[in-house]
């Protein structure tokens, strides 16, 4: 299901039609645990269509910033806050992709995207240009951060079931649009206000991080075969030893991000930095002693191996 905008809606606008007030660099709240404090090297996207309010740090394929809108009229289907990807266009290519999917889905467990637009920085020889996904706010931000706050003692088990339960409702909705996340963890599912008398914690949990995602009816799924995408230690066996990627990575991937919110702790943190050959060695001795664990990891281990079967199924 596509969203009904026009990404021209989105397109080059003329700033001398909007005028605001930029601020140079951005203000860094000092009791705000979330906020990126900016150096003078940090670029702020400016653009008559919004102004940026905070820097929330960089990620895998852009940096992140918060930000609200700044035009009246032409885009009342749009919230006030505002979150913003950016990156150079010539390295855009996963946001690039993040857009596309995320256009095309409309879930209360999936984070929504608005479009794009193309700014440039003029205060850089040559102008460079840059691609900007324009992105649902989350103002609780990510996940990792809510569990890094409990400080090793691992979430309320009743947190962990509704949180997970979002997931999980996410995750079935992707895959019944034919979509394979690729890269389900902790800092990928973004926290949504939500009201406390139907959530105590009042958090919702949405699936966000889409660069890595692809369909499975696309040519370069090629049945799930010759593919390693993901972050490594959410990886399932099959990613990691036989390079075979099926709608089980992300069930698997959801099993370690639970248990992270359960225990506090990094998944396979304890084995510190492994290279290729020493995470096939690590999976295979999982699996060799996968009966003696208790009954979700063996469940999880055993169900992730089935080649083709998605959560609708479960």
């Amino acid at each position: 299901m596509k969203r009904s905008m026009s990404n021209s809606r989105l397109g080059q606008w003329d700033d001398s039609n909007h005028p605001h007030k930029k601020p140079k660099y951005l203000e860094y709240d000092a009791d705000s645990s979330t906020t990126k404090k900016p150096s003078t090297d940090v670029r702020i996207p400016e653009s008559g269509w919004w102004m940026v309010t905070q820097y929330l740090g960089k990620g895998s394929y852009g940096s992140v910033y918060s930000a609200v809108i700044t035009t009246d009229g032409d885009e009342d289907d749009l919230p006030y806050e505002i979150a913003i990807k950016s990156n150079e266009i010539s390295e855009s290519s996963q946001i690039m992709n993040e857009e596309r999917i995320l256009l095309g889905l409309k879930s209360p467990f999936v984070v929504t995207c608005y479009g794009h637009k193309i700014t440039e920085e003029k205060n850089e020889y040559p102008t460079t240009m840059y691609y900007n996904t324009i992105l649902e706010y989350c103002p609780n931000q990510c996940l990792a951060k809510h569990i890094k706050n409990y400080e090793g003692r691992g979430l309320p088990e009743n947190d962990v079931k509704g949180l997970a339960t979002d997931i999980l409702l996410g995750l079935k909705y992707i895959h019944g649009e034919k979509i394979i996340h690729c890269d389900i963890k902790p800092k990928n599912i973004l926290l949504a206000p939500e009201n406390k008398r139907i959530r105590a914690n009042g958090f919702a949990a949405k699936i966000s991080g889409f660069g890595k995602a692809m369909e499975t009816e696309s040519v370069e799924y090629n049945e799930g075969c010759g593919h390693r995408r993901g972050t490594t230690r959410f990886m399932s066996p099959e990613l990691i030893r036989d390079m075979v990627l099926d709608y089980g990575a992300d069930v698997w991937a959801f099993g370690c991000t639970v248990l992270e919110m359960l225990t506090g702790e990094r998944v396979w943190g304890e084995h510190g930095e492994l290279d290729w050959e020493d995470w096939i060695t690590l999976i295979d001795a999982f699996l060799n002693v996968a009966s003696d664990l208790n009954a979700f990891a063996a469940f999880m281990a055993f169900r992730s191996r089935r080649r083709k079967e998605t959560i609708i199924q479960r």
